[in-house]
């Protein structure tokens, strides 16, 4: 009976182990979906673009500066909690945040210690130094620390959320401005300099519903995945709980 129970098990468990690679992989195609969605829509620097495209240097279209840490001994800069203060831990990977809340905050005087001015709404949230390549959307006023630099777009020439997705495309081209050192950083020159593809509003808006609209999609698959995951793992402890109740 032991080893009818085990076989039972065994038999049961490696169908499991079957759906989770299934799972696994999908999980990866679905990643690769998005990468090559933001790769069909980007041009690559250099390339031909469409008619009514130009390739432009970002300080063309945008202005930027980095945030800054008020210094944490003194209380006052930290409390009340009055600021929203915008490091790469409240960013995620991979997608555009929208920025309402973070982590820390900062208060009025600590902004006062870092010059005073905070970032508009819809500027582009940028992590610049350490982990390169995180992107956010400011949709209140906000500011950050070191490692974000806040860029505000000419809004007659690049939509934000545009722009939002061209860093998400140039995910690996804005490492290799940072260097190759422990200490990773693209200077805010270099950022200047980086050459993005401009086509007219109207088609930026085009694209952006068009990406926001896989992405919802992509998403919804994503929390399906997820939901099958959890799924799999109760069944994993159903069937041993059934098999030492003596019901399998």
């Amino acid at each position: 009976e032991q080893k009818r129970i085990v076989a039972k098990i065994e038999a049961l468990m490696e169908r499991i182990r079957r759906a989770k690679k299934l799972r696994e992989e999908t999980k990866r195609d679905t990643e690769k979906l998005w990468q090559s969605a933001l790769a069909e829509t980007f041009p690559r620097p250099g390339a031909d673009l469409p008619k009514g495209w130009k390739w432009v240097n970002l300080g063309e279209v945008a202005v930027h500066r980095m945030g800054g840490t008020p210094k944490t001994e003194i209380a006052e800069y930290w409390y009340p909690l009055e600021i929203v203060w915008v490091t790469p831990e409240d960013l995620e990977k991979g997608e555009i945040t929208r920025i309402t809340k973070s982590k820390r905050m900062i208060s009025r005087m600590g902004l006062q210690s870092k010059g005073g001015k905070l970032f508009p709404p819809k500027t582009v949230m940028l992590s610049t130094t350490a982990t390169i390549g995180k992107v956010g959307i400011a949709q209140t006023e906000v500011f950050a620390n070191q490692q974000i630099t806040g860029i505000v777009c000419k809004e007659e020439l690049l939509d934000p959320l545009f722009f939002g997705y061209t860093l998400l495309c140039l995910g690996d081209e804005l490492k290799k401005l940072g260097g190759t050192s422990t200490a990773t950083h693209i200077n805010q020159d270099r950022l200047s300099n980086i050459i993005i593809p401009l086509p007219p509003l109207s088609e930026q808006k085009r694209i952006v519903n068009q990406l926001e609209a896989l992405q919802d999609k992509i998403k919804a698959l994503k929390e399906a995945q997820k939901e099958t995951e959890e799924e799999l793992k109760r069944l994993e402890q159903s069937i041993l709980e059934k098999a030492f109740l003596g019901e399998l």
